[in-house]
């Protein structure tokens, strides 16, 4: 989406804040904003190289539709409007609206700052013709700052953030979907076995793409600062790929955290025993192979009502790491 050219101007609020459009010379601060507001979550620090590139290096970038909010010419806030994925991944869908971040540096007039923030991307958002819009949706919806932030920028609100989640409730932002955050902790991971995958081993096999998988433009965009790998499980008598999944990782430059972490893309599981007992063999081996590079944690969400998604990932070992709500508010 694209705010109006109107929204150039600022508007002033009782409380003295003045709300603009993001402009080129705003990186620092609002990596500032960004790391005062994390604080005490379990988030590492962003620098201005991890706000380049995820976000302004994406290509659906609009910086109009990154709201600061100013007191005495200093950022006491931010607000990224965006627009979600198209259902095959391959452009944006103009009718549906994410809201991508809010941060507010804490103090005492800070609910005041976010109202004044959501006011104005009420405005917006009413301007611009969505239906609805969403926070921090799950992949591949909210197409930034994936891998930052809380729950990596993947589940909505997680738990801990109860300072944003009663902004956006005050605001009338009702909770849609419940999340979950896993990890998985690889310097112990041991792959299930049993009759079943042990017929799987026999039938089909694992392989690694060695090229960078070719994703839709959407995904490929979302998945930009990062470095994905895909893996495929191949039935051996057809010659057929039955089951594909994609990881990624980024390097070391804007990692976050001290561990060797890889990201897997949110895992979907038809209703059957035989799918799922392959997508578990899959999952295996590709785990496998990513312990003996040394990588130290995997990471992913799921929708908490899915509970085969559920099933699938405590089978492998995961844990359920933190908990979220995509919050959601419908306009015309």
């Amino acid at each position: 989406m694209s705010v109006p050219q109107t929204s150039a101007a600022s508007v002033i609020i009782p409380v003295a804040i003045a709300i603009r459009s993001y402009r080129n010379t705003d990186t620092a601060s609002i990596c500032r904003v960004w790391n005062a507001h994390h604080a005490g979550l379990g988030v590492g620090p962003i620098s201005s190289m991890h706000f380049e590139l995820a976000a302004l290096a994406k290509p659906y970038f609009v910086a109009e539709d990154l709201l600061v909010a100013m007191e005495d010419e200093v950022m006491r806030g931010f607000l990224h409007l965006s627009s979600a994925s198209t259902s095959d991944l391959t452009e944006t869908d103009s009718n549906r609206g994410v809201l991508s971040a809010l941060c507010v540096v804490p103090s005492e007039n800070e609910a005041e700052i976010a109202a004044a923030l959501l006011s104005r991307a009420d405005q917006v958002l009413a301007e611009s013709g969505v239906t609805s819009c969403a926070t921090r949706p799950m992949p591949p919806d909210c197409p930034f700052y994936l891998g930052l932030g809380a729950g990596d920028s993947m589940m909505g609100i997680t738990t801990a953030d109860r300072r944003t989640y009663g902004w956006l409730v005050k605001a009338d932002w009702v909770p849609r979907q419940a999340t979950r955050g896993w990890e998985l902790f690889l310097d112990d991971f041991q792959p299930p076995v049993d009759r079943l995958q042990i017929q799987i081993r026999r039938t089909a096999h694992v392989d690694r793409m060695l090229d960078e998988p070719l994703l839709p433009w959407r995904q490929a965009c979302l998945l930009g600062h990062t470095e994905p790998t895909g893996f495929q499980l191949t039935l051996r008598a057809e010659g057929t790929v039955a089951q594909e999944l994609l990881m990624w990782s980024v390097g070391q430059e804007l990692m976050t955290t001290p561990e060797s972490i890889v990201w897997l893309w949110p895992i979907e599981v038809v209703e059957s025993t035989k799918i799922a007992d392959q997508l578990v063999f899959l999952l295996s081996e590709s785990l496998r192979q990513m312990a003996e590079e040394r990588v130290e944690v995997v990471r992913t969400c799921s929708d908490s009502a899915k509970t085969l998604v559920t099933s699938v990932l405590t089978r492998l070992g995961f844990r359920n790491a933190t908990s979220g709500v995509v919050l959601e508010k419908l306009y015309n």
